[in-house]
């Protein structure tokens, strides 16, 4: 019982994000699109209940493309939900200023455009900067009496190493690291 609780509560909590996106942002934009975003987080939650599954059994073939996919189905969920947070926050702010009738379905139209951009842009994004390989960011930091001269520190972070990032990432970033000659290496994460 306590193996399938996890899932359960995982898929609960996504459900309960795709119900309030559909609610709170697709069914109040000026488009008349919610009957079609209804099919879309429909689909999108049946790729977290697989997800769900094989991440719990692993009953489907071994593919990272495969795992990928699934894994986006919740990216696009979280990502969503804290979009249509921001809408909600903004529309609610927007109503208590006084607005000339005229334009308030211009500037309604202008936000909701702004708004599917916007997440549109940070999911395309976020699936971009997943498939590259890290950024290296230098920096110089100066302690004043410091005993070490030139002490590096490498930081390698949010790797987020599994199904989609393997082995071969892995030994990359360590040739990477052990290019720059660190005397310590620091591995973090969220």
């Amino acid at each position: 019982m306590s193996t399938a609780l996890f899932p359960l509560a995982f898929l609960g909590v996504m459900f309960l994000l795709n119900l309030y996106v559909q609610k709170r942002l697709f069914k109040r934009l000026h488009f008349k699109i919610s009957r079609y975003t209804y099919y879309f987080l429909a689909v999108i939650f049946v790729l977290e209940i697989l997800f769900a599954i094989e991440s719990l059994y692993h009953p489907f073939i071994d593919s990272p493309a495969l795992y990928y996919i699934l894994s986006l189905s919740v990216a696009f969920t979280v990502t969503l939900f804290f979009v249509t947070l921001l809408y909600d926050l903004l529309h609610t702010a927007a109503q208590q200023i006084p607005f000339d009738q005229s334009r308030r379905r211009f500037m309604k139209i202008t936000f909701d455009v702004t708004m599917l951009i916007l997440a549109f842009s940070y999911l395309v994004k976020g699936v971009i900067g997943g498939l590259k390989k890290p950024n290296l960011n230098r920096v110089d930091i100066f302690i004043k009496d410091f005993t070490f001269n030139e002490f590096t520190i490498v930081q390698f972070s949010d790797a987020h190493v599994g199904n989609t990032i393997g082995k071969a990432f892995v030994q990359e970033s360590v040739d990477r690291i052990n290019a720059l000659k660190p005397d310590m290496v620091v591995i973090t994460g969220d």
